[in-house]
């Protein structure tokens, strides 16, 4: 890493002869090779932004430390920070949504003369029936006794509320600090979506602190 930290007027010297090392010499070697350190200096600094930018994924702590370091350095507002917009607490299952209510029977064909109850599934005519009463011995169809369970149902694994919810995240932010950088929001928003995760959505929470 430090192979990169070079300084050429220093390096130069090394190869000028004792006698010829004076203040007049080294100003013109200087102005010589300044331009060459000054490349030298933009490339070390381009080498440690893009260091630093790798560092910077969609985690929340990282994330959150991004933009604090770029709307927040001197740490004049209160951080920055993000929040799932999810509910913390929701109950996770896998499977369809509907069978956590429905009583296990299905696979059947429809059995005329029989008594379904609310929940109950059956096969008739190729499609897939749920009693939507109790005593049900209707032949199955759309209606109030039987509801169609459709065979291209979307299948949850997680949260049930991650797909239909409107934003995955939400960054807030104070309102004193929006007052400050509001006319950044288009870069801000660049940003996040430069390291968000792919397919997420957020919105900017401007809240007033207590």
């Amino acid at each position: 890493m430090t192979f990169y930290f070079i300084n050429i007027l220093v390096i130069s010297l090394m190869f000028v002869p004792m006698m010829l090392r004076c203040d007049f010499f080294e100003a013109f070697l200087k102005s010589m090779v300044g331009s060459i350190q000054f490349i030298i200096d933009e490339f070390n600094t381009f080498r440690l932004r893009k260091l630093y930018e790798m560092n910077i994924n969609a985690q929340i702590i990282y994330l959150e430390k991004f933009l604090n370091d770029k709307y927040n350095a001197a740490g004049t507002f209160t951080d920055i920070y993000i929040t799932d917009y999810l509910i913390d607490d929701e109950k996770m299952y896998m499977g369809n949504p509907d069978e956590e209510d429905a009583e296990i029977y299905f696979g059947d064909t429809y059995i005329i003369g029989h008594s379904y109850g609310i929940g109950e599934e059956c096969i008739y005519g190729g499609t897939t029936w749920q009693s939507l009463v109790d005593d049900n011995m209707d032949l199955p169809a759309e209606g109030v006794s039987w509801t169609a369970v459709a065979d291209d149902e979307i299948i949850y694994i997680g949260n049930s509320d991650e797909y239909p919810a409107m934003y995955t995240f939400i960054v807030h932010i104070t309102t004193t600090h929006w007052a400050v950088i509001s006319d950044l929001e288009n870069e801000m928003r660049s940003y996040i979506n430069r390291y968000k995760l792919l397919g997420t959505k957020y919105t900017l929470d401007i809240y007033e602190e207590i």
